[in-house]
């Protein structure tokens, strides 16, 4: 069973519960986001959980006010294609907090990512995961240094990509 089957009974618990809220809409778009990200998790184990017991918890955690996603948080880009993102090397690429930059690599990063070789664009996908370099090293069959080596060309490669 996909999200998709459970999002209306999700959906149904957020309206529900945040009834009479001033921001509503907010919280309830918070909380679905929430449960999407639960829900992957539980997927990933393999276990089978109620709807209700997903959006109990997503519910909670959207009133906690602890965002999941902002408007100022620069791992968006990443978020296309993989739940959840925790790295440094995103902030590399990024740079300062120029909002011109951000832009750029929101709009612009899947198209960097299509003109790296496999090896790479593997490489850079886990590096976006947050794993650590000896587990990519062995991922990939390559050496430490290696790893290294690939991750500085990733970033100088974007900062010339954007040029």
């Amino acid at each position: 069973m996909g999200f998709l089957a459970v999002y209306p009974t999700i959906l149904r618990y957020c309206r529900k519960a945040f009834r009479g809220c001033n921001d509503r809409e907010e919280l309830t778009a918070e909380a679905v986001a929430v449960a999407y990200i639960g829900w992957l998790a539980i997927q990933k184990k393999g276990k089978t959980v109620s709807p209700l017991s997903i959006a109990f918890y997503a519910v909670r955690r959207a009133r906690s006010k602890r965002r999941t996603f902002s408007p100022n948080c620069k791992r968006d880009a990443t978020r296309l294609r993989r739940l959840p993102v925790h790295t440094d090397f995103f902030l590399d690429l990024a740079g300062d907090s120029d909002p011109v930059e951000e832009a750029v690599l929101r709009v612009d990063f899947q198209a960097y990512l299509d003109t790296l070789p496999r090896l790479k664009r593997r490489a850079c996908r886990m590096f976006l995961d947050g794993e650590r370099t000896w587990f990519v090293a062995r991922r990939l069959r390559v050496t430490p240094g290696r790893v290294s080596q690939m991750r500085r060309e990733l970033v100088e490669g974007w900062h010339q990509f954007t040029l």
